[in-house]
């Protein structure tokens, strides 16, 4: 118990760089005049080894580099079905690295670490005192470290769309620690889109 109550504060922390780093690049264009960068929203199906399927939906903000080179920090939230075993929800915070295209083709790739909840697809039994119970299902809480790569196109680039938009392909692995005191690894896919807006 006390590892997982470590764990679940780390995963807390661990948002404040994230948010930090965005706030950072906000005053800084602020103080200098220039041109506020736009806020990333991400809505994409989600898969768990792609057919325990899910929504993701994330916002980021490029906090350096050039429009060729960027680096983008998300917070984003998900959830996904597996069949017969669990629902699953998580947060976390990622890292994104954006090589862009004069074709507007784009590749990626990305670090994140969050936090994923489980609960049981189906009820929850309990023994006791010599019979079986129905009880409320807590589920279990994970550290949940990730990595991902990707690749996707600018739609801006098309005179029918004419709006910041991009769709992408992205696979990865995320861990779940601890389970059974292990760090498990499980494999995703996701199919999405991005649009890029500006509050001022």
């Amino acid at each position: 118990m006390g590892n997982k109550i470590c764990i679940n504060i780390l995963a807390c922390i661990m948002f404040v760089p994230f948010l930090a780093n965005i706030a950072h690049a906000d005053s800084s264009e602020n103080a200098n005049g220039g041109t506020s960068k736009p806020y990333l929203f991400e809505l994409s199906y989600y898969g768990e080894t792609f057919f325990h399927p899910g929504l993701r939906f994330s916002v980021g903000r490029q906090v350096f580099g050039s429009a060729r080179h960027a680096f983008v920090a998300s917070l984003a939230t998900a959830y996904y079905f597996h069949f017969q075993n669990s629902h699953n929800y998580f947060i976390d915070a990622g890292l994104d690295y954006y090589w862009n295209f004069d074709s507007g083709m784009f590749l990626n790739l990305g670090i994140s670490q969050g936090y994923i909840h489980t609960f049981a697809a189906g009820d929850v039994l309990e023994y006791r005192s010599g019979a079986v119970y129905e009880t409320f299902d807590f589920g279990y809480g994970y550290y949940k470290p990730g990595a991902n790569f990707g690749f996707g196109y600018d739609l801006s680039r098309l005179e029918s769309v004419g709006k910041p938009m991009r769709v992408y392909f992205k696979a990865g692995a995320f861990g779940q620690y601890p389970l059974n005191q292990l760090l498990i690894y499980n494999i995703f896919a996701e199919v999405g889109v991005s649009y890029a807006y500006s509050f001022r």
